[in-house]
């Protein structure tokens, strides 16, 4: 079975700094659809898991990924969770609001769809469009 993979950043991206969010029901319809959701964040691992259960969507995430490395080092890395575990990944979406996370992604991981979150998306749910596409 092969399963896209969503990979997203936690400040500014999935939450603002002012606790602010967009509609987390996008993260629901994914995980509905098959999708594995991940989070790729420079924070410590605690924070970010707060972060996720004061939304109330960490039981939405197979994998979260809080450290100070580089992004890419830290997609490559879950990418290869997954590929250890036997698992055929699909499509590949990163999704981060800082544009030198985001051209490092592209510049390491090709085959990665890596998008600015604010610039080539907007909102969460336009992640729906990426994983729909062909």
């Amino acid at each position: 079975m092969t399963s896209d993979i969503v990979i997203l950043d936690l400040d500014e991206t999935l939450v603002r700094r002012d606790g602010s969010h967009d509609d987390l029901a996008a993260l629901r319809t994914l995980r509905e659809m098959g999708v594995e959701l991940c989070l790729a964040s420079r924070n410590d691992l605690y924070h970010a898991e707060d972060v996720l259960q004061s939304l109330q969507v960490r039981e939405l995430f197979s994998l979260v990924m809080a450290d100070f490395r580089p992004k890419w080092i830290q997609v490559r890395h879950i990418l290869t969770h997954y590929e250890t575990r036997g698992l055929s990944i699909g499509r590949v979406v990163f999704v981060d609001d800082y544009g030198p996370n985001v051209m490092e992604v592209r510049r390491h991981l090709p085959d990665v769809i890596a998008l600015q979150y604010g610039v080539d998306i907007r909102e969460l749910s336009e992640i729906l469009e990426q994983i729909r596409s062909d």
